[in-house]
């Protein structure tokens, strides 16, 4: 490595830490900078970045400030670790693709040519990704668009490390991303992390665990329990006579269906699937469904011969929670599960409702301040790049 190279790379590096914002620049001081010819251009491993001398110094000063930014965007979009099974070349071209927009975006020069295509504006990697597969008959053979090579830097063969050695070096870059984001935060700059980055680290610090398991805990709590002097228990009758221990469980749920305009009839048939499968699981005495926007439109009691999947609904217009909650109010139902995306009126304690919530959110909104908030992302949503 040459003097003027590691000189070049320095320059660079502080040139971004000036023009690139908090999240981008502190992330990048958190990682390995270093020239070296085991790449013939540039790569990333989430822990370093490898830049081929020969390459760099044929870029001019402004476009190695972008070239930094572009490896650093691999890590801050976690590319490495999101990668799976699919194919390594179209999902580095994906992540290419959404990656250089940003940049554009940021004002830097990117060294021509580069991999940036409108269309792909406000997509995800993985849609990206899904495109470009759609459009190839070939992944394997495809040509390289802007020389540049695949940048995701694979282990090379030999060095693939363990199950556990990955894990710890997925845990590092998470920790690096979090790190950088607090930082950004701290200093007002949490609009220079994009919106993609921003709900992949609300996931690393609140991850959402499975609704169904919330659910069942949530009811668990809600569940009486108590014991009965009727029902003798087993284990000591008829040596002595004592009482044994039940759950009334829930005599009433009532399920709120939120049919907005946001609401596709494909969304509202897998929720009334899932509904289904809280009425199996618990067993409810008895279950109210009720569809509703700004108000409510019809209510069902379900019965044996009621088939959950095949209720008709209306609605589709703008959103209001009180009419259900003010519903549930007046009948107190042991337990109200309410499926929606939360856009709408704020409910706090102060609105003074007095009985067990449950939101069922399928959106990225923001938990609700009063009852409890679980998130579902059922099939058709449940893809949610970032």
């Amino acid at each position: 490595m040459s003097e003027a190279a590691e000189k070049a790379l320095s320059k660079a590096k502080m040139r971004l830490m000036l023009s690139g914002g908090r999240f981008l620049s502190s992330l990048a001081l958190q990682m390995d900078h270093r020239i070296s010819d085991k790449v013939p251009t540039a790569g990333t491993n989430g822990k370093e970045v490898l830049y081929n001398e020969e390459f760099f110094m044929g870029l001019s000063e402004e476009e190695r400030v972008a070239l930094i930014a572009h490896e650093v965007w691999h890590v801050a979009f976690m590319h490495m670790i999101r990668k799976g099974d699919r194919h390594h070349i179209v999902w580095n071209y994906a992540g290419d693709y959404v990656i250089n927009l940003q940049i554009h975006d940021d004002g830097l020069k990117l060294p021509v040519p580069h991999l940036r295509e409108e269309r792909f504006r406000g997509m995800t990697t993985e849609q990206v990704y899904a495109q470009i597969m759609q459009e190839q008959d070939d992944p394997d053979n495809m040509s390289d668009p802007d020389g540049m090579g695949s940048d995701l830097m694979e282990p090379s063969e030999g060095e693939q490390p363990s199950e556990a050695e990955q894990a710890k070096q997925e845990m590092a870059i998470k920790e690096m991303i979090v790190k950088a984001a607090t930082q950004a935060k701290m200093e007002n700059q949490a609009g220079s992390i994009p919106g993609e980055i921003a709900r992949a680290i609300d996931d690393l610090i609140n991850p959402k665990l499975n609704w169904k398991e919330l659910l069942q805990r949530f009811v668990n709590s809600v569940a009486k329990e108590d014991y009965s002097w009727r029902k003798p228990n087993r284990r000591f009758f008829p040596s002595y006579y004592m009482p044994s221990a039940y759950s009334e469980s829930l005599k009433h749920v009532a399920v709120a269906i939120d049919t907005s305009g946001s609401v596709s009839p494909d969304m509202l048939k897998e929720m009334l699937s899932e509904i289904q499968g809280i009425n199996d699981m618990f067993k409810p005495e008895k279950l109210t469904i009720m569809d509703c926007d700004y108000q409510i439109h019809n209510m069902y009691e379900v019965t044996e011969d009621l088939d959950i999947k095949e209720l008709q609904f209306g609605g589709f217009g703008g959103t209001s929670f009180f009419p259900v909650l003010d519903w549930a109010q007046e009948n107190q139902p042991d337990l109200l599960l309410y499926f929606t995306d939360l856009y709408a009126e704020r409910i706090t304690a102060e609105h003074g409702y007095e009985f067990p919530c449950m939101w069922i959110c399928y959106s990225d909104h923001e938990p609700m301040e009063w009852g409890d908030t679980v998130y579902y992302h059922p099939e058709f949503g449940s893809q949610h790049g970032y």
